[in-house]
């Protein structure tokens, strides 16, 4: 997205998307010490959207696209990568 000229409506929605998902999860960490465990954010980060920073937000965004699009490359390569990882992750599991 970020070598768009014009991003779409469709590319906007889903970085909104990533972002108040960020936040959520964030908020849901910060306050409740759910997911994460317990932890807060000081002040260095900037302002705070429900106790959580917006560059939390834009990080949630900047992570989530590098991700899909190093995920991407590596399942044009093999058709089965995704399923060996998670396999491969899943076998420790007690669950």
């Amino acid at each position: 997205m970020i070598n768009q000229k014009n991003p779409g409506k469709r590319e906007l929605i889903g970085v909104s998307l990533i972002f108040f998902t960020g936040i959520l999860v964030e908020y849901l960490g910060v306050n409740f010490n759910l997911i994460f465990g317990e932890y807060e954010y000081g002040k260095n980060l900037g302002p705070k959207v429900l106790g959580v920073p917006f560059m939390i937000g834009l990080n949630w965004i900047i992570l989530t696209l590098i991700a899909g699009g190093l995920t991407s490359k590596f399942i044009k390569r093999s058709k089965f990568l995704f399923i060996y990882l998670f396999d491969s992750v899943f076998k420790e599991s007690p669950f």
